[in-house]
């Protein structure tokens, strides 16, 4: 078992340099907690092995060998999937991915993975037999995987009939963000820091709000920062500065709404998640809500 963990290891860290599948291809190998018998774990780590560099008919191969072993597995399911679509062998891919989809409806990946075969064939789950498109997890998934490609008013038809959680009501008004992003708006306060062609970047935003948090500018930051949710409403960051601004003065309870924002957002840990969660602890214990407190203090000290 210590061998099997140690290869698992050794492949993550090869995909971490591999190329990408038609857009962000995760890693599935932790998927496997079972003792799998060593013909199986070298005939699917050699697989992964022959898809990180390319050799993708032998890697489809050996995966389907792998599937004759475990042909219930959705891991080599959506792995063949993977495999196929960088051959551009579409229909045979959708095959696969939608297999991994029905077999394992909560992995968001492998309803990515099946959204992006789709639209290389300029097809939508609408044209697909078997597709699980009434369970509540599968809408959830794909609102998230039409947020990814901006489609607001698409997203929205799949989270609307879903159950009002946390996190299902802060992708709705991400998604609202994202469907009005293109209407005109009247100048805000904001437009002294935001005028200009040069000042719409991301990155001279992000250097200006830093060093407005840097001098405690609250104020020009959380116009700044509310400016920038709509010029770019999916970047984390934006979200932290007007979530830290409305908490530096005294607006605790509308700063928890846009820090959890940015960390529904986040995608990895580091610096930014470090600050995210130092912002909600200190917003949550602010509010006497000290479990919640607690919690983020545990994520701030293992960073994830």
């Amino acid at each position: 078992m210590k061998a099997y963990k140690l290869a698992i290891l050794a492949w993550m860290t090869c995909m971490s340099a591999g190329p990408v599948l038609l857009g962000q291809d995760e890693p599935s190998a932790d998927l496997f907690t079972e003792a799998y018998t060593d013909t199986f774990q070298e005939t699917f780590f050699e697989a992964l092995k022959q898809k990180a560099i390319e050799n993708y008919d032998r890697a489809r191969a050996l995966l389907l060998k792998c599937r004759e072993m475990d042909p219930e597995n959705p891991v080599i399911d959506h792995e063949l999937a993977v495999v196929m679509a960088q051959e551009k062998a579409y229909a045979a891919a959708e095959e696969y991915a939608l297999a991994a989809v029905v077999r394992n409806p909560e992995q968001y990946w492998y309803i990515k993975t099946l959204m992006e075969i789709l639209r290389a064939q300029y097809k939508s789950t609408e044209n697909v037999g078997g597709f699980p498109g009434s369970l509540e997890t599968v809408r959830y998934n794909l609102g998230r995987w039409h947020l990814e490609q901006e489609e607001g008013g698409k997203a929205l038809e799949y989270l609307q009939s879903l159950p009002d959680t946390g996190r299902v009501l802060a992708m709705r008004q991400l998604a609202l963000r994202l469907e009005n992003a293109t209407t005109p708006h009247p100048e805000s306060p904001a437009s002294a820091v935001i005028q200009t062609p040069e000042a719409n970047s991301a990155e001279v935003l992000m250097i200006r709000m830093e060093e407005m948090e840097a001098s405690a500018q609250w104020n020009d930051l959380l116009a700044a920062a509310s400016e920038a949710t709509i010029l770019y409403p999916l970047q984390p960051q934006v979200f932290y500065f007007k979530g830290k601004a409305l908490l530096e003065k005294g607006a605790a309870a509308e700063a928890v709404v846009e820090l959890e924002m940015a960390e529904m957002l986040l995608l990895e840990s580091g610096p930014w998640a470090t600050r995210i969660y130092t912002s909600l602890e200190r917003a949550h214990r602010t509010l006497g809500h000290e479990k919640k407190a607690a919690e983020y203090a545990a994520k701030r000290k293992t960073g994830l």
